[in-house]
């Protein structure tokens, strides 16, 4: 069976939003309402920002804490939201395939942008404020004019959600993440695409130009940082050294230190020229979602799925100032341009600002539990198969299920997962020499044979690309790597992941047992992988 990947873009872009679903000290799961709070950085004189509650877009200055303005009338849950380099203009993104354009001062609709087919995960406006680009699980990045409204451009080649956009400071290309694990540069002249950057094995989640535009750096749920010569396209380094996905990147404005945060909940800090991790900082107690650096360089700020915002000492790595806790997780954080004020985008899950007429009133959001099985024994194999199931919601909720019955579950889990065999490389060696058959019927079954086999082939056949020999078996080798690059996770791949994620949600000595077997399997494959992370994250 096949995952389509527009399941897993489904899944990912409503996660990425409710992240910190538990709560850490009572250990339920509490669903946030559809009205998210939503903030994001004016970059304009005194800082300012803007949150999405109940109906309305409110506008606050930071300094003072009072409202300064609401954009009303907004009935569907903001994606995302970016200022203007001048600080005059916002624009929304949403799940309604929207982006809104609003005058910042009077909190009035300029316009809206018309055109997308999926969810808006991204906007982001060009260096002169004149361009808005916008990335889409439609997988699509499209170009608009801010003056009239008007779609420029369509940047097609994605093959899954565009989840990150990062213009270069001088404006000519633009970098787009994805979900088909690429990265590409985009002529921002012509629209074309001037590199696509094939190295991750997992979800693109961040892309950052260095300042000086000479470098990008790409995040992946694959745990590595990448570093990319811009105008070559060529692949610089790998840095490696989070034991979860990476969620942010910043460079800090010289260009020569890379911050990086992740869900293993640590900070890593790079000297850019050496490649080499200076130190890697913990202190969340969730997903570090948001960095940014000072305009100084001297203070880096992160924020957290655990409501806090954290300010550090670059040069010593020490913490400088933890901000009080937020109502929800911190999505985002973003210094003003004179470095005084400091914003943080803060999702909200304990309460939610209502809007009736004139009334405003603050109410709470009652927290849900997880599907129970009320009163009939759990059927462990039909969950089981429903762990794997195309359907990325059912999945997800028999995740959360098995999770609330450890009893059972743990040891069903434990007669169905084994550690990862050693990969026989005479094997794969042997079915890489067989695409150079001149008989279709053996290089197509070598083809299928090593696709099925997933990124634990890729070594071999990069390898084998060393060396290269002319003829057909070379093209033949060169698709499946671009295949196996373009794949989406097979089923069976997914349900020993979300079974890991079940393990660690668990808590159990009996979990960690299981994790601890599973983490012995062979190093290069993914279920191992993700066991030895899960046991760092095991407390």
């Amino acid at each position: 069976m096949r995952v389509d990947t527009a399941v897993i873009e489904s899944l990912v872009n409503r996660l990425r939003s409710i992240p910190g679903l538990e709560d850490n000290q009572t250990g339920r799961l509490r669903l946030p309402d559809p009205e998210l709070l939503y903030w994001a950085m004016v970059p304009q004189f005194r800082s300012r920002v803007a949150r999405r509650t109940g109906m309305a877009i409110q506008i606050f200055d930071v300094p003072t804490g009072i409202e300064a303005g609401q954009i009303p009338g907004y009935h569907t849950r903001v994606s995302s939201v970016t200022f203007a380099p001048d600080g005059r203009t916002l624009a929304s993104g949403s799940e309604d395939n929207g982006i809104r354009l609003w005058n910042v001062a009077n909190c009035a609709l300029v316009r809206q942008f018309v055109g997308h087919q999926g969810d808006v995960l991204a906007v982001t406006f060009s260096p002169n404020g004149l361009v808005l680009a916008s990335g889409s699980a439609d997988r699509t990045v499209r170009l608009w004019d801010v003056s009239t409204g008007e779609e420029l451009a369509q940047l097609l080649g994605h093959q899954a959600g565009v989840t990150s956009l990062s213009f270069a400071p001088d404006g000519e290309l633009l970098a787009s993440g994805s979900q088909d694990m690429t990265i590409r540069l985009w002529d921002m002249a012509n629209g074309h695409e001037k590199h696509r950057l094939r190295r991750h094995h997992n979800f693109v989640e961040a892309v950052a130009f260095a300042p000086d535009g000479k470098i990008l750096a790409s995040g992946s749920w694959d745990r590595t940082v990448r570093l990319w010569d811009v105008a070559t396209g060529e692949h610089i380094d790998k840095l490696g050294g989070h034991a979860g996905g990476v969620k942010s990147l910043a460079f800090s404005p010289d260009g020569k230190t890379l911050a990086s945060g992740s869900t293993d909940r640590s900070i890593c800090l790079w000297q850019v020229s050496t490649r080499r991790k200076v130190r890697q900082i913990f202190a969340h107690e969730g997903v570090v979602f948001s960095l940014a650096f000072s305009p100084d360089g001297k203070t880096l700020a992160s924020g957290s799925e655990d409501r806090n915002v954290v300010l550090w000492d670059v040069a010593t790595g020490k913490e400088v100032r933890r901000l009080p806790p937020n109502q929800g997780l911190v999505s985002a954080v973003a210094f003003s341009p004179d470095g005084r004020h400091l914003a943080a985008v803060n999702t909200g899950f304990s309460t939610m600002m209502m809007r009736r007429g004139n009334v405003s009133e603050t109410a709470p959001v009652a927290a849900r539990k997880p599907p129970t099985l009320g009163g009939a024994p759990p059927d462990l194999e039909k969950l089981w198969t429903d762990l794997a199931d195309e359907d990325a919601r059912t999945a997800y909720n028999v995740t959360r299920l098995l999770a609330s019955i450890p009893d059972q579950s743990v040891p069903f889990l434990r007669g169905r997962l084994r550690p990862a065999e050693p990969l026989d490389l005479r094997y794969v060696a042997g079915l890489v020499a067989n695409l150079y058959s001149s008989d279709p019927l053996v290089w197509q079954k070598a083809r299928l044979d090593l696709l099925a086999l997933g990124h634990r082939a890729e070594p071999t056949l990069r390898e084998a690309l060393r060396s290269p020999a002319p003829g057909e078996g070379q093209k033949r080798l060169t698709e499946v790597m671009r295949q196996l690059s373009e794949a989406a996770p097979s089923a069976e791949s997914l349900r020993e992941l979300r079974a890991v994620g079940v393990l660690l949600k668990t808590k159990t000595a009996a979990a960690r047992q299981v994790l601890e077997d599973l983490a012995q399997g062979a190093a290069d494959a993914v279920l191992t992988q993700e066991a030895r992370a899960a046991l760092k994250r095991f407390s």
